[in-house]
């Protein structure tokens, strides 16, 4: 999934994995992961100077 603000910038990313190791009838054994990524635009100093930037945060 992939969110984008108006202006076009990134917003959130996030990932779904999901493998299934066993599928039986009578059992089943399944894994996942979703690993997210939040954007936000920071002021940061760079050598000294305010800079905006775009950093992405994990959730």
């Amino acid at each position: 999934m992939m969110r984008f603000g108006m202006n076009g910038k990134p917003w959130s990313f996030v990932f779904w994995w999901r493998y299934k190791f066993i599928d039986k009838p009578k059992f089943s054994f399944r894994a996942g992961a979703h690993p997210a990524f939040l954007f936000q635009e920071r002021e940061l100093l760079v050598d000294g100077k305010p800079k905006n930037v775009l950093v992405a945060n994990r959730f």
